[in-house]
């Protein structure tokens, strides 16, 4: 599970709590789903990791070491990378709109199997938080079936509140 899809499901919380009445409540639960939104494409662990770090820094004052990485390979373009990532980005903020088609994430998918490279595909799953693949296939099949499952999340959580 990933951070968006817990602000997702604070969002709804909180418009379900706002339409009982819980004005006040409401309104923290979308405050603390807006400070979400950079953590978008983090995985639940990776925010309780950072989020304890924040915590020892606000009481000691020290900043440790995150976990290490496992280094990218050499043949890996970060520009192709970053762009890529853009790219997603740029899709998963509009996931969300009323007129956004799905298929768009199929042929944003097919797009970055053209451009990328296994290690770019893998290297770019591992910065979204898709970490464990082994192919591009596997990278760019994971990397939008998260799309895709969060779009439709929304899609049917839109659809029960409006019944």
């Amino acid at each position: 599970m990933h951070v968006g899809a817990l602000r997702q499901y604070l969002n709804g919380l909180a418009e379900v709590l706002r339409s009982s009445g819980a004005k006040a409540v409401a309104q923290d639960l979308e405050r603390a789903a807006t400070a979400l939104a950079p953590f978008d494409s983090w995985t639940i662990a990776q925010w309780a990791e950072f989020l304890a770090r924040a915590e020892e820094y606000h009481r000691t004052g020290v900043i440790t070491a995150a976990t290490s990485r496992k280094p990218t390979a050499k043949s890996v373009d970060h520009n192709k990378i970053d762009q890529a990532l853009q790219r997603i980005r740029e899709l998963e903020s509009r996931l969300f709109d009323e007129d956004f088609a799905i298929t768009q994430i199929e042929i944003t998918r097919r797009q970055l199997d053209k451009e990328l490279s296994k290690d770019e595909a893998l290297a770019l799953a591992e910065q979204l938080g898709h970490r464990g693949c082994k192919t591009k296939k596997a990278a760019l099949d994971t990397l939008t079936s998260a799309l895709r499952e969060r779009c439709l999340q929304h899609r049917r959580l839109s659809l029960i509140q409006s019944t």
